[in-house]
C-alpha cells in the first residue's frame, strides 16, 4: 500500500474560518483546531476526500505520463509537485476545496518505504529495458511461477505489481489494465 504525506495551504484564511473550521473550535477557551487530532470530524473529512480524488489524480497523471512517452511510476518520481498540483486540481474540481474551503494541497511526499518500491519498480523497469535492447529477453510470456511462489506473493503488493509490470512489458495487459490493477494493488 502506498503511504505518505500530503500538505495543505491555507490559501484564503477568512473563507477558511467561515465555512470550514467546525463553530465549536471559534468559541471563547475552545479545543485548538489540529489536523491530526484523530477525532477532528473536519480533518478527517479532508483525509476521505482527498483518498476519493487520489484515484483520478493517478489516472490523470499515468495519461500524461502516457502522452509523454513515459513510464509512470518515473513520471510520479520525477514530477512529484507536479503531482500535487494534479491532485490540489483534482479535489478543487470534485469538492471545491479553494473555492468553498479556502485549502489548497501544496505537497505530495511518499513514506521512505513507498519510496524504497517505487526506486525498485525503476531500477527493474529500466533493466528490463536495456535487456530488450540487447535482445537477452523476449515478449515471450514466462513459465508460470510454481505454487510455492505464489503463496509468498500472495501477501506482497509490490511483488503483484512487478509482475503486472512484466506481463505489460509482454504486451499481455493493455496499459489501462495495469494501472487499474496497481491502482488497486497500492489502495489508491
Amino acid at each position: 500500500m502506498a503511504r505518505g504525506t500530503y500538505s495543505l495551504k491555507i490559501s484564503d484564511p477568512l473563507l477558511f474560518i467561515k465555512q470550514f473550521v467546525p463553530a465549536k473550535y471559534l468559541q471563547p477557551n475552545a479545543p485548538i483546531f489540529d489536523f491530526n487530532d484523530m477525532d477532528n470530524e473536519a480533518g478527517n473529512q479532508l483525509f476521505d476526500d482527498f483518498l476519493t480524488c487520489l484515484t483520478g489524480a493517478f489516472a490523470r497523471f499515468s495519461q500524461q505520463a502516457k502522452a509523454n512517452n513515459s513510464d509512470t511510476m518515473d513520471h510520479i518520481q520525477a514530477n512529484q509537485d507536479r503531482f500535487a498540483q494534479t491532485m490540489d486540481e483534482e479535489v478543487e474540481n470534485t469538492y471545491v476545496w479553494s473555492t468553498n474551503r479556502g485549502i489548497k494541497i501544496s505537497g505530495v511526499n511518499y513514506d521512505q518505504k513507498t519510496q524504497e518500491a517505487l526506486d525498485e519498480i525503476r531500477k527493474q523497469d529500466t533493466e528490463l529495458r536495456k535487456a530488450r535492447r540487447m535482445g537477452a529477453v523476449s515478449n515471450v510470456p514466462q513459465q508460470a511461477p510454481q505454487a510455492d511462489e505464489d503463496k509468498e506473493d500472495e501477501e506482497d503488493p509490490y511483488k503483484k505489481i512487478r509482475k503486472l509490470k512484466k506481463l505489460l512489458d509482454e504486451g499481455i495487459i493493455s496499459q489501462e489494465e495495469f494501472d487499474k490493477a496497481k491502482a488497486k494493488l497500492l489502495g489508491v
